[in-house]
C-alpha cells in the first residue's frame, strides 16, 4: 500500500473510532440488566475449528505471493480442504449452507452479464462526462456506491477511468485514479 492510501485508511480508521467511542460508552451505559446478567451468566469462550486458522493463513499468502490463476487455483484448493475437514456438526451447529453463496454468485453474475455494454461505452465515450481528476472519481465513485453495489460501481469508474488515454500505470489507469476511485467505492460504499 503506498504512502497517500495508507494515510486515507489511518485518517478514516481514527474518524470512525473517534464518532464510534462516545456512541458506544452511551449504550453501554444504558445496558445495566445485560451487564448484570453478563456478570453471573458467564460462560466461556470456545473457538471450535482453529485448524482453519492455518488455511486462512494460506489464503493470505496466495493473495499477496502468487499470481492469477495460480492464485486463485490455492484459494478453491484450501476452502475445499476447509470443508472437508471441518467437523459437520460444526457446520450444523452454525447453520451453514451454500444457499447465501449460491445467490450471491447468480445475481453478480446477472449484474456483470447486463454491465457488458455499458462498461464498454464507458470506455469508448465516457470523456465527454467530464470526470478526469482524482478527486472526481472518488467524489463521483462514492455518491454512486453509496446506494448501489461497490463492486458494479467500481467496475463502472473504472471502465470510465480505462477510456480516458491517461497514463496506464495499472490496470490501464494512473495510480491516483485506481486509489481514488478504491476508496470512493470502499469509504461511501453501502452494506446491505
Amino acid at each position: 500500500m503506498d504512502l497517500p492510501a495508507l494515510r486515507a485508511w489511518l485518517v478514516t480508521v481514527a474518524l470512525v473510532l473517534a464518532s464510534l467511542r462516545p456512541l458506544d460508552r452511551r449504550a453501554h451505559a444504558t445496558e445495566t440488566r445485560d451487564l448484570k446478567r453478563d456478570f453471573y451468566e458467564v460462560r466461556r469462550l470456545r473457538v471450535a475449528g482453529k485448524e482453519n486458522l492455518v488455511l486462512l493463513l494460506g489464503v493470505l499468502g496466495a493473495v499477496h505471493s502468487l499470481e492469477a490463476p495460480w492464485r486463485e487455483l490455492v484459494i478453491v484448493g484450501l476452502s475445499v480442504l476447509s470443508y472437508a475437514r471441518t467437523d459437520p456438526g460444526l457446520r450444523r451447529a452454525n447453520r451453514f449452507t451454500f444457499h447465501p453463496i449460491l445467490e450471491v454468485a447468480v445475481l453478480f453474475a446477472g449484474i456483470f452479464v447486463t454491465m457488458l455494454p455499458a462498461l464498454d461505452l464507458l470506455r469508448a465515450r465516457g470523456a465527454g462526462l467530464g470526470v478526469r481528476e482524482p478527486w472526481q472519481f472518488f467524489w463521483a465513485t462514492g455518491a454512486l456506491s453509496s446506494f448501489l453495489d461497490n463492486a458494479p460501481t467500481y467496475l463502472t469508474f473504472l471502465a470510465l477511468a480505462q477510456g480516458l488515454g491517461l497514463p496506464a500505470e495499472v490496470v490501464g489507469v494512473p495510480q491516483a485514479i485506481l486509489v481514488a476511485i478504491s476508496l470512493g467505492a470502499v469509504f461511501m460504499g453501502r452494506t446491505p
